[in-house]
């Protein structure tokens, strides 16, 4: 190419970019002119400048930068609106309709329309263009308009107003570590991704970290590095960051060899000098390092990355930043510093309170914050707020900031006053001069030249050279600001209070708002549920963990003594640490950590530095100085306490001594917000806890980590099962509670004695004497609490409660609705379409010696967890919680309540831990197990209390002896044999279950093979041979033109069905039914309530991640009420149907084995082309209809004993009856019509007596209260009939009769003797059958007792294995694998702030402790207090 050529196309290339940015800017501009006619038509912000908030600068640059402009010049085809760092190009902040928000979005269409039809007509309108230039316009106006279609037609990049905020389920993590490079790379980083896959089970969508490095070209700065990843559907997001982080710090370190090579080289002169400048201020960071980090689930925005945290309102910028010496005393020094602020939060942030009495929402904080700190930014979440009013509210060093803060909170009044960023900025800088020069005077004042080596003099000298700030000195800046302010600006309009009050709020914000202080200014003025963390590249050693409504834990291991952690979920520190704390989250506490390193005695710490310095702040002359000046202010209403405050009493948590012989610690302070003082450091301490005495099996024992080979590369391509662990360790599990139980030394038989304590105090009050007596002791008598499946088993033991206790008041609600109802103060009526009139008067109607049970796994499930809050405070003392372990959140709300060993007597622990895995199989079935355990305690203490007393009954006592023994009887067989054999895999009916699941999973895979097949059929006949029956024609030499046109045919068939074809041979291969539907498949599950919509939810969550086209739908229905509703008509070829049946073969049971066969059946038989649905049942009655011989159905082992009505009816060695025979035989025995008469015939009482099995009368030893009687008559029968034979045989010889006379005698006596015998007989099988039948059927409680307990547990299990080994075989075919034990969202806590919102909990939650215990009076100068007593005295005024 000549260089004409190369000429051309430059000139080309850059009138094509000028055309883009024309076409570009004209279409912006249509939106701004359509947006001002909206304002100006619609007549809306009267009284605002509408041009001023249309046309701005940033508008009319499409909130580009020049640079951004340039770009686009040069490289013309990049796309403009698609722009995941900028997506937002018109931002007018003006809430506008939705109408006119389209409006808008269609008139930059229009514009973009409008200019392609100019570019069609540029030859004429613009003759001097040729037609190559007129070509360009035509296909850069064609590009643009196709742009604005997809921005304005299919995107939204038009704000009109920032949305409120949603709720975020999320979680933070971190550690402040002190430790090498190496042992960061070694343990750090690991513990590290142990930390975010346990923080991920609050939702894991997006997460991020942060961390700090030391600056190459700035001594004594840091600056960030921050890693931020928006988590793809399948990719593990602790694998994700970790691996980021790993690259960024092995990038740092050959960085930093770098660096030092070429300083050694390039810079020997300055080598001395650099490193005594870089030895002071580096002195503490030298090993530490600082990872804060955060987990999110996004419900309000969308997954972006710049919604994902650690968030940062201002970019990083240098700054002069004067900064205390970190020697004690010492005095300010001016340098220059990379400053950035980054927040990670969760929670939700509603209001803030900005000025006094007003409450503004988070999209007015946005706006206003935007034009305060005067830098844009796109966020849509509450918590990016949170990091920009940290940014406005830090300010320690820096007078910009001081002023900035002092000039918009205490000069202005309203939220909408314009900003005066030039006034402000030249009072700063008049602030900061005069500044300078009392710096100096206090430096002549010392009398001693500072040191010009501070690190070379011993520390006794050293501190010698300085001498403290006092109060007075103090009082003179504030004297020489004002005065200063006084001349410089006479003109000023501000009155001489607001002088005073700008320069005493700018010194106050100067010296004291470190990153501490401004989260304790945020969170006093701030509502909403807030865990946070907090940290600035000014102090990197330094971190702010801040919990008001959300949890926050602290953890450390004190014989490491290397680092702490800390973290929103309890279980990410756990594995790390042995010590842990957990923050006063209700009432709000801020803790800040610090590292201190000593050397020669001397501290080297920012909370040194800070206690000088407010000694000077707070002294008592300030004081009295400062409530002189603002006398005139005072108001009645607000008193002004003129004491100084507690100043912060730090204490060291960890230490260590480094090899260099220098002394680490990392420090800590706590400030309570409720009484606005810092917790003194022993009250601190006192509340730490270690795991090892809470819990011994919280977290599930972790297998050393593999080394590198093909079993470990497969485990990580297919991920490690934790779905199978759990089903694996499920026996364990439930064998460990039962030894709890038992256990008397144990946590959980203290709490279960004083369950039962509570509910005998309810027996005793509830029993037929009892109930003559009592007053007013009425309403609900026992409450169950949960959600999801903690709800559905909570109804389960419920309906299992009110079976053994007929008459108690019970009820299982929703968390969700109790807080619906009493967690919030605008209106108390509860959800709607749920009957809650019970839940309006809750706090009246409840029993006063009523129990409540919370059900909760992880402990901090938002709604069960501030529901117990608010029932603990109803019914004190009378709350229990059922949860995985002892150091849940949950439990620190019923913890005050211990016996003399100080065990909790208020939390029974499931013994199941931290379970990761969102399906819940270990979890679910512990609970449920606990539950009966319960269950079983309470019915027999109450036998042994009442047993013998009818006429004391409490409750309706509907349980014997005999209930008791069974119950007993089928816990023991379904904890040590039954769940054993369904688990372990070496037995029969786990092998069946397996073998079942993998059946259907072959069903639901089938797509892929076929995909697969189809695939390579089509490769290999296009690619080499040819489509098979063409090639086949040729090869005969076919030379018919039809014959060829057919060959062709069929082998465009044979494409067309290929899928067809395919799946044919698939099902022939494997056996499979043939013409069932292809493509995704369906299955409905068939249980009692608890069961099928718990594997609904366990089968969903195995499938979350899985294609589309190799997922299932799953749903569930009971087969005794709805499913023939709901799903018969929605049956097609192929649905699967998992069948749980009870076992009909017990008489309470039979008739509901019969309603579920027959359910099935009816959709079985619902089939077109000869297929239909397919069956997988479940149960313990091996009975299998005709209709179903060719499905699956899994016999479970039955190790309990026999209930009586099965020996009765001779089942225990016959042959396998069908349902409808048992049925027939149950009512034969029970109806009466069969017998007509007492002279019922031989042959019928010999019939009903085979019937009636009587050989089982002797195996049955139940002799309690009516089964006694009816034992006893039954026994008399059979004495009465032996009786009767042996007077039979009995001979009366009288030696007076003659001998024939004898015989006859004798003879018509026996003749007597066996008509009357016959009829005896009659009677006695009549009574033996009715006493019988009656037997029989008295056990109807106690088989629905084992039913609602064990059995359904047993098919519930049994259905988890299936299914798990149907996900499983589903799953491992790569590379399109997915991890069963994960959602897209890896959510499994849902702590989110809902149905209501955190600052109605804290009002409903705070007013009675508020009134009960008020704060204390605040000092003038504490903090975020003083600021709103002085705020308030100001704006009254």
């Amino acid at each position: 190419m000549d260089v004409d050529s190369m000429r051309c196309w430059i000139l080309a290339l850059l009138w094509f970019g000028f055309t883009r940015i024309i076409s570009l800017w004209i279409h912006e501009v249509g939106h701004l002119l359509f947006a001002f006619f909206i304002l100006r038509i619609f007549n809306t912000q009267k009284n605002s400048n509408r041009t001023g908030l249309v046309f701005t600068k940033q508008n009319l640059m499409g909130h580009w930068s020049i640079n951004d402009w340039l770009l686009t010049l040069i490289f013309a085809p990049s796309t403009f609106y698609i722009n995941a760092w900028n997506p937002i190009h018109v931002n007018i902040p003006v809430q506008f309709s939705d109408l006119h928000t389209r409006m808008i979005h269609y008139a930059g269409i229009l514009t973009s329309a409008l200019v392609l039809a100019v570019s069609y007509q540029s030859q004429t309108l613009f003759p001097n263009l040729d037609a190559f230039q007129c070509h360009i316009l035509k296909v850069s106006a064609v590009w643009t308009f196709g742009e604005a279609l997809q921005s304005d037609l299919f995107g939204l990049f038009i704000q009109s107003e920032y949305h409120n905020v949603g709720h975020f389920f999320c979680g933070n993590f971190g550690a402040l570590v002190m430790g090498s490079p190496k042992y960061i790379r070694n343990h750090i980083e690991v513990a590290l991704e142990d930390m975010i896959k346990m923080t991920m089970l609050r939702g894991g969508q997006a997460g991020g970290i942060v961390t700090y490095f030391p600056s190459f070209f700035n001594s004594g700065s840091y600056t960030s590095s921050r890693i931020r990843i928006v988590n793809s559907k399948r990719a593990n997001l602790a694998e994700s960051i970790v691996f980021r982080l790993r690259i960024v710090e092995r990038i740092r370190a050959i960085a930093s060899v770098l660096h030092s090579i070429v300083r050694k080289i390039f810079l020997c002169a300055f080598h001395t000098v650099k490193q005594s400048e870089a030895a002071a201020s580096n002195a503490v960071h030298r090993h530490v390092r600082l990872f804060q980090g955060h987990t999110r689930f996004a419900t309000s925005s969308l997954v972006r990355k710049r919604e994902a945290h650690p968030h940062r309102w201002v970019p990083p910028k240098m700054k002069t930043v004067w900064e205390k010496n970190v020697i004690q005393g010492g005095y300010f020094t001016k340098v220059s510093r990379r400053v950035e602020h980054f927040l990670t939060h969760n929670g939700d942030f509603d209001f803030m309170t900005l000025y006094v009495d007003e409450d503004n929402t988070v999209s007015e904080v946005h706006q206003w914050l935007q034009r305060v700190l005067n830098v844009e930014n796109f966020g849509i979440g509450d918590s990016i707020n949170i990091a920009g009013l940290l940014d406005l509210l830090c300010t320690q060093g820096m007078w910009f900031e001081s002023v900035r803060l002092a000039y918009v909170l205490y000069i202005l009044k309203h939220i909408d006053d314009e900003i005066p960023h030039g006034l402000i900025a030249k009072l700063a800088e008049l602030f900061e001069t005069e500044f300078e020069l009392w710096n100096e005077a206090l430096l002549q004042k010392s009398r001693k030249p500072l040191p010009p080596r501070p690190d070379s003099i011993d520390g006794d000298a050293l501190m010698e050279l300085y001498s403290p700030i006092d109060n007075t000195d103090i009082l003179v800046l504030v004297a020489r600001l004002q005065t200063a302010l006084d001349t410089h600006y006479p003109d000023l309009l501000m009155s001489e209070i607001q002088r005073g009050v700008l320069c005493v709020e700018a010194v106050d914000a100067f010296f004291r708002n470190g990153m501490f202080q401004a989260t304790v200014l945020f969170l006093e003025r701030a509502k909403g549920s807030f865990g946070l963390t907090a940290s600035n590249s000014i102090n990197p050693n330094q971190v702010v963990i801040a919990a008001h409504g959300q949890p926050m834990f602290l953890g450390w291991d004190s014989e490491r003594c290397n680092a702490v952690f800390f973290g929103s979920e309890i279980h990410a520190i756990e594995k790390q640490c042995k010590e842990f704390l957990e923050l006063e989250s209700t009432y709000g506490e801020i803790v800040e950590l610090a590292v201190s390193e000593e050397k020669h005695g001397v501290p080297f710490s920012s909370f040194h530095a800070e206690e000088i310095l407010l000694e000077g702040m707070e002294g008592e002359q300030t004081n009295e100085f400062l409530a002189s000046m603002r006398e005139s202010l005072f108001v009645d209403d607000v008193e002004v306490n003129e004491l100084g405050k507690t100043l912060s009493n730090y204490t060291t948590l960890i230490g260590r001594r480094n090899q260099d012989g220098t002394q680490s610690s990392i420090q800590f302070r706590s400030f309570g917000l409720h009484d606005q003082k810092y917790v003194d450091p022993e009250a601190f301490t006192s509340r730490i806890r270690r795991f090892d005495s809470i819990n011994n099996s919280s977290v599930p024992h972790a297998e050393p980590e593999e080394k590198f080979s093909l079993n470990s590369l497969l485990k990580k391509v297919w991920h490690d099962d934790v779905v199978a662990q759990d089903l694996k360790d499920l026996p364990r599990v439930v064998t460990q509670i039962d030894q709890e139980w038992r256990k008397e030394t144990s946590a959980n038989h203290a709490a279960s004695a004083e369950l039962t304590r509570c509910f005998m105090q309810l027996a005793h009050t509830n029993s037929l004497q009892g109930m003559s007596k009592r007053k007013s002791d009425h309403g609900l008598e026992f409450l169950v609490v949960g959600v999801e499946v903690s709800l559905w088993i909570a109804e389960q033991f419920v309906s299992d409660l009110a079976i053994a206790f007929p008459k108690i008041r019970a009820a299982a609600w929703s968390s969700n609705k109790i807080l619906d109802a009493l967690g919030t103060f605008r209106d108390a009526s509860g959800p709607v379409g749920f009957n809650h009139g019970g839940l309006q008067t809750l706090p009246w109607t409840l029993n006063p010696k009523a129990i409540i049970i919370l059900v909760t796994q992880s402990g901090v499930t938002f709604p069960t967890y501030h529901s117990a809050k608010v029932l603990e405070r109803i019914l004190p003392g009378r709350v229990f919680i059922i949860t995985s372990d002892r150091t849940n959140l949950i439990c620190g709300v019923v913890d005050k309540h211990s016996n003399s060993r100080g065990m909790c007597t208020r939390v029974i622990t499931n013994c199941s831990g931290m379970r990761p895995a969102e399906p819940s199989s270990v979890a679910l079935v512990a609970s449920h197990h606990t539950l009966s355990c319960i269950l079983k305690t309470l019915m027999a203490a109450t036998f042994q209390e009442f047993g013998g007393k009818l006429e004391q009954r409490p409750f309706g006592m509907a349980f014997g002896s005999s209930e008791l023994k069974s119950l007993y009887d089928a816990h023991s067989a379904f904890s040590q044999y039954t769940l054993k054999s369904i688990c372990d895999g070496s037995t029969e009916v786990h092998r069946n279950l397996i073998a079942a699941g993998r059946h259907w999973g072959a069903h639901i895979v089938e797509p892929l093979f076929v995909v697969v097949l189809s695939t390579i059929y089509i490769v290999v006949t296009v690619t080499f041979t040819g489509p098979p029956v063409t090639s086949l024609a040729n090869f005969s030499s076919t030379s018919s033109k039809w014959a060829q046109y057919a060959v062709r045919f069929v082998d465009s068939l044979i494409y067309v069905f290929l899928p067809f074809w395919t799946a044919m041979l698939i099902r022939i291969v494997t056996r499979r039914q043939l013409l069932d539907r292809l493509g995704k498949r369906t299955l409905v599950i068939a249980d009692i309530p608890w069961v099928h919509q718990s594997l609904e939810s366990f089968t969903s969550k195995l499938f979350s991640l899985s294609f589309n086209w190799m997922g299932v739908d799953v749903h569930g229905a009971n087969p005794s009420d709805h499913f023939v509703h709901r799903f018969t008509h929605r049956v097609s070829r192929g649905v699967l149907l998992a069948l749980g049946r009870p076992d009909g073969r017990l008489i309470a049971l039979s008739k509901r084995e019969a309603d579920s066969i027959l359910s099935v059946l009816q959709a079985k038989c619902i089939q077109n082309l000869g297929s239909g649905p397919e069956v997988f049942s479940v149960g313990h009655n091996p009975y299998q209809p005709r209709v179903l011989n060719r499905d699956k159905h899994v016999v479970l082992p039955v190790a309990r004993k026999k209930f009586f009505c099965e020996e009765i009816l001779g089942m225990t060695s016959g042959p396998n009856l069908s349902i409808h025979a048992i049925m027939g035989v149950q009512e034969k025995l029970i109806s009466r019509k069969s017998t007509k008469t007492l002279e019922t015939s031989g042959a019928l009482v010999k019939a009903r007596t085979k019937i009636l099995n009587v050989e089982a009368l002797p195996k049955m030893d139940h002799t309690v209260n009516r089964r006694r009687l009816l034992v006893g008559q039954l026994e008399d029968i059979s004495m009465s009939r032996h009786n009767r034979k042996e007077a039979a045989k009995v001979e009366h010889p009288d030696s007076t009769v003659h001998a024939s006379l004898r015989d006859a005698l004798v003879e018509t006596t026996l003749r007597h003797q066996s008509a009357l015998e016959e009829s005896n007989a009659a009677k006695d099988a009549q009574r033996a059958e009715t006493a019988m039948v009656t037997f029989a059927r008295l056990e109807t409680n106690s088989i629905l007792l084992c039913e609602g307990r064990y059995f359904s547990a047993e098919r519930y299990t049994s259905f988890c294995v299936a299914f798990h080994a149907m996900a499983k075989v589903c799953s491992i075919w790569w590379p399109l694998h997915w991890d069963i034990a994960h959602s897209q969202s890896y959510l499994k806590v849902a702590s989110t702030a809902a149905p209501v919102s955190a600052a109605d909990m804290s009002r409903v939650l705070g007013k009675d402790d508020l009134a009960a215990n008020p704060p204390s009076k605040f000092t003038l100068l504490d903090g975020a207090s003083y600021h709103k007593q002085f705020a308030s005295i100001h704006h009254k005024t």
